[in-house]
């Protein structure tokens, strides 16, 4: 019986056919031996797994686990080896999850093989639960010293990754990510080396540092790029290719490079596209042509191409509805399907449909409601849950139903503030609270209401300079800010406060004016670096400062010219040059009058 509970203690769970297959004695009489074990106090039912399995209560498992490692490791690794015989052919999320988890144990360089291939496959697929459950065998493991190599880089690269997705704490995240690179450049897996430079990646764009951002993307897509020549025929590293295009293309879209991000983009579409029209039947592939549509949509809609982002989001919809359909219990695509609908609204909106919009919102609205009533702990639902409600309030906006945009907007704000009140330090929740004020104070402009519009704007402008502070190297906390004070200054000037509205907006301009000096090519903060002229130079006129005003509109202006010329097809930018033109024309006809 204590040979059977130490064999039983390997795994996470056990049932007759496990203690058998670990015994490797077919002949042994399992089924009664487990029988006898299950009576045991140590012993829990768990019917998760099936009927008649049990497992060993969590200390006492982690303790015999303990104590193997350290006095019987070749004992360990045999009964490791048995476990992951006995579980490979188990094609259930959790019973591949036991595999890897046995065979890092038994055979460290094919499980790291094997921990790859898994992740891989279930990036587009997997519900969020699965990933959260390897993350959490896989951290054990990290933390009882097992593991070497590749094999611990790995599995410590997927509990950061998994990490990342659950905290916004991209400081922390990027030491942890540079450690995890430095680690796998010792291993000398470029594959490995590869996925480190994602997360490093991602860590330096969350916290608005795009250009190691784009330096660890670029390693990647070389890394990728040379990889993919290799074995054209590979479709885990054609699939790895077009995700470094994609990651490239994001840092591309956040600077406003947005032909380098169509490029991008497009070349990640093409891949996946020949992936999908290669296995139509696997559904991953057809989630990835979904969001290589969506990041087409978001070039076009930068680029102020309507109809273009029309037909993206069109396609990638389409591809939404047909996967949530297949399987209605993939919380992951249910979550695809209404983040795509809530896209689909922001584009009618603009477009001026406003039934559309309604529609869209509606859908969207209806999944997040659906899922957080089904988990009402989940944060993350409940902050999809708020800004579904925000979407529905833009549309009551544009209708003119202006209480019915009130009672919206003051769900997301309730929603908000009991997120960030339950965590403080979670900086994510804090700025999601920051966003839905200052949508109040648009409301409340919308209104007339200039104390209400005040009143909001302060608090939006009072977190906004606490995270900033808090993370002073923070690029996209800095342009919140930035963001922050060009609201206030718009209140300012509203009512005829020309002081506090002439501060804030220079303010407003110093901070995008840093930010410009920082990335002189990130053309999103040079546009807004141009609307902040505008607006130092509408408080200036307003004081009859007409020096003032025509200098810094000059700057405006230069800048509007310098990004319609940079691209001709960037609509958007077209429209900013034709209204800096009109502003010039309505400016020399103030000064004749």
């Amino acid at each position: 019986m204590r040979s059977a509970l130490e064999m039983a203690a390997v795994p996470h769970w056990c049932d007759a056919g496990i203690l058998a297959a670990l015994a490797d004695d077919p002949g042994a009489p399992s089924a009664e031996r487990w029988l006898r074990l299950a009576e045991l106090p140590v012993i829990e039912p768990y019917p998760h797994a099936g009927a008649g399995a049990g497992r060993v209560a969590e200390t006492s498992r982690l303790a015999i686990r303990k104590r193997l490692a350290e006095d019987q490791w070749a004992r360990l690794a045999e009964l490791s080896g048995r476990s992951a015989h006995a579980f490979e052919g188990d094609k259930r999320p959790m019973g591949q999850i036991e595999w890897i988890y046995h065979l890092l144990v038994a055979d460290p360089e094919r499980g790291a093989t094997e921990l790859e291939n898994l992740n891989r496959s279930w990036v587009s697929v997997a519900h969020e639960a699965h990933f959260k459950a390897l993350s959490k065998v896989l951290a054990e493991l990290g933390a009882a010293g097992v593991l070497e190599g590749r094999a611990a880089v790995r599995a410590a690269l997927v509990v950061a990754e998994q990490d990342a997705a659950d905290d916004d704490d991209a400081v922390g995240a990027g030491g942890v990510a540079e450690e995890l690179r430095q680690a796998a450049r010792a291993t000398g897996d470029a594959r490995l080396i590869g996925d480190t430079c994602l997360l490093v990646g991602d860590a330096a764009q969350r916290r608005g540092d795009l250009t190691e951002a784009e330096r660890a993307f670029a390693e990647n897509l070389a890394i990728s790029e040379r990889l993919a020549g290799q074995d054209s025929g590979n479709a885990g590293w054609q699939w790895e290719l077009g995700v470094a295009c994609s990651y490239l293309g994001n840092v591309a879209l956040e600077r406003g490079d947005l032909a380098a991000a169509a490029k991008l983009f497009g070349r990640n579409l093409d891949i996946v596209r020949r992936l999908a029209e290669r296995d139509p039947g696997y559904a991953g592939w057809q989630r990835d042509l979904a969001v290589a549509w969506n990041r087409l949509a978001d070039v076009a809609l930068e680029r102020g191409d309507l109809a273009a982002a029309a037909e993206a989001f069109d396609r990638d919809l389409a591809i939404a509805q047909r996967l949530a359909e297949l399987d209605p219990g993939n919380i992951g695509w249910q979550e695809d399907l209404a983040d795509t609908y809530g896209q689909v609204g922001d584009l009618a909106l603009e477009r001026g449909d406003l039934p559309g919009a309604a529609e869209a919102f509606a859908e969207y609205l209806g999944i997040y409601e659906r899922l957080a009533a089904a988990d009402p702990a989940d944060d993350g639902w409940q902050q999809k849950l708020g800004l579904a409600c925000s979407g529905v309030g833009d549309v009551a906006v544009e209708r003119g139903d202006l209480a019915e945009a009130e009672r919206m907007f003051r769900r997301t704000l309730d929603i908000s503030q009991r997120l960030a009140a339950s965590d403080p330090a979670d900086v994510g929740k804090q700025r999601d609270l920051a966003v839905i004020w200052n949508r109040i104070g648009d409301l409340a402009l919308e209104r007339d209401d200039l104390d209400a519009a005040a009143d909001a704007f302060g608090r939006d402008l009072f977190i906004s300079e606490r995270l900033a502070q808090l993370d002073p190297v923070n690029a996209g906390w800095q342009e919140d800010l930035g963001i922050s004070w060009n609201r206030i200054g718009n209140v300012a000037l509203e009512r005829g406060n020309l002081a506090a509205a002439e501060e804030a907006f220079a303010e407003y301009r110093a901070i995008f004016e840093r930010l410009t000096k920082l990335d002189p090519a990130n053309a999103g903060w040079q546009r807004e670096l141009g609307v902040a002229y505008g607006r130092v130079s509408d408080a200036a006129w307003e004081q009859d400062d007409v020096a003032a005003a025509e200098e810094a509109f000059r700057l405006s202006l230069a800048i509007a010219e310098r990004l319609a010329e940079l691209d001709p097809d960037n609509l958007t930018w077209q429209d900013d040059l034709d209204e800096a033109r009109d502003k010039t024309a309505r400016f020399a006809a103030e000064e004749r009058g």
